[in-house]
């Protein structure tokens, strides 16, 4: 996967579209001593789950992939309450395990990603695909 542009860039917005299953990121590269500006939008495709907790303005560092079974273990107690008390898609049976979780999204081959940021945002999603597309701005007069 071609690395997916969000360095430093400030998160505008997020949208959780087509009832879950698509969401998407718009980011900008906007800072005041820089000519440069840039846009980016990432889009997460045939979505899972996802959790983000957003409280305020977010600067967005890094987005990774990560195996899908590092993150279901990492976030056990998330991936089990979301199971057991709002569903998830893939968990099909009332008293499953996170390994036979784990298992069917592999087999269903779904990655995970990691969103990191400096400030205002952290979250995950898990996703079948994450594509982005980018623009650059040259504000610079010569």
């Amino acid at each position: 996967m071609p690395p997916l542009r969000c360095h430093d860039y400030h998160l505008r917005g997020y949208s959780v579209l087509d009832f879950g299953t698509r969401i998407v990121f718009d980011l900008s590269y906007d800072y005041p001593d820089n000519p440069d500006k840039a846009e980016s939008c990432i889009t997460f495709a045939d979505v899972e789950c996802y959790s983000f907790v957003h409280p305020s303005g977010a600067i967005i560092t890094d987005i990774d992939e990560l195996d899908v079974s590092t993150l279901v273990m990492e976030e056990a107690a998330f991936f089990t309450e979301a199971a057991t008390r709002y569903g998830l898609r893939s968990w099909r049976e009332r008293h499953w395990s996170l390994a036979e979780y784990v298992s069917t999204l592999q087999a269903g081959q779904f990655r995970a990603f990691r969103i990191y940021s400096a400030l205002g945002f952290d979250g995950f999603v898990v996703a079948k695909n994450a594509t982005g597309q980018y623009t650059e701005h040259s504000s610079a007069v010569s």
